[in-house]
């Protein structure tokens, strides 16, 4: 047995239980979670749909077109690959 320390109480080396101290409070509940935020505006969500579908325009796209090479051209023909889904309509061929 270890000799007792200069001003350690004298309770035979054990600590008491926390769970019996009355006044401890009781464990808090976990906080709510973050608020989530608003949905997008319309705009948003097409500007997003439209981001998407130009993402797949480009894979399906023969060769495969990297955005860096992308031109008036490739817009022309994006515009075409959305109307055959009659999204955009595109009045004249050649403008």
């Amino acid at each position: 047995m270890e000799p007792a320390q200069p001003g350690a109480p004298d309770g035979g080396g054990e600590a008491p239980s926390s769970s019996s101290d009355p006044a401890e409070p009781p464990p808090q509940p976990p906080p709510p979670p973050p608020q989530q935020l608003p949905p997008p505006s319309r705009y948003e969500s097409q500007k997003r749909r439209n981001w998407n579908t130009f993402l797949q325009y480009r894979r399906n796209h023969r060769p495969q077109l990297i955005l860096a090479r992308c031109s008036g051209v490739h817009v022309i023909e994006f515009l075409m690959y959305l109307d055959q889904f009659g999204k955009t309509k595109v009045h004249k061929a050649g403008c």
